[in-house]
């Protein structure tokens, strides 16, 4: 990690103005939003339902709109693809490698929705984000949310580019990435900032690009 980068990282987030950031509303919303739609989930899982919303009320912002609609689509064309792709993230213990195993029951459903829908799915950084919102989704405070333009740019500041994320796979990815958030929280509260968990971190992580890598 470069210290230098970190160490004016820590400085900026210390600042009263930009501290309070990391705090204001992220768990209130996040959180109890995370459960409920976890609930809905598991009651489809379960077939006590065949409607499912993997946003369930808009209840959460952190998934861009085209990929929810993208898993709903799925979800709606089959059921049982989607299924088994929620036992493959939800399979105890939770662990970030999941991910390959969420992707190889998702992906024959990607046939059965349009080409301009299934397109969104392509990319390596989505597949990561879209099997750590499930990971988030079950347990929000042990495992970080991803997202390319957010937690990967934060990575990608404060480590060289011979330290890049392993893009081998989504699970490789986020495995690597779930390791480095925790080392980052650790460091962070041996640097004074006061951070309980990794909703705190992703929070952290959030306000420092896009607050303080733009200036």
């Amino acid at each position: 990690m470069q210290r230098k980068r970190f160490e004016a990282a820590v400085d900026f987030l210390s600042i009263p103005e930009h501290n309070a950031k990391i705090h204001r509303r992220e768990r209130n919303y996040k959180i109890p939003g995370a459960e409920k739609i976890r609930v809905h989930l598991q009651a489809f899982r379960a077939g006590e339902t065949t409607k499912v919303d993997v946003n369930q009320g808009n209840t959460l912002d952190i998934l861009d709109w085209r990929v929810v609609d993208g898993l709903n689509q799925m979800a709606a064309a089959d059921a049982h693809a989607f299924r088994q792709a929620l036992d493959a993230i939800w399979t105890a213990p939770l662990s970030p490698r999941n991910a390959d195993r969420f992707w190889a029951a998702i992906d024959p459903a990607l046939d059965s929705i349009s080409p301009d829908i299934s397109k969104h799915f392509n990319g390596l950084g989505t597949r990561a984000s879209v099997a750590s919102y499930f990971l988030f989704l079950a347990d929000p405070q042990k495992f970080p949310f991803y997202r390319p333009s957010f937690g990967g740019k934060a990575i990608e500041y404060l480590y060289d580019r011979t330290e890049a994320l392993d893009r081998a796979s989504p699970g490789a990815l986020l495995h690597d990435y779930g390791c480095r958030c925790a080392f980052l929280l650790r460091e962070f509260r041996d640097a004074g900032l006061k951070l309980d968990d990794m909703v705190d971190l992703q929070s952290a992580l959030y306000v420092m690009v896009q607050d303080h890598l733009k200036k």
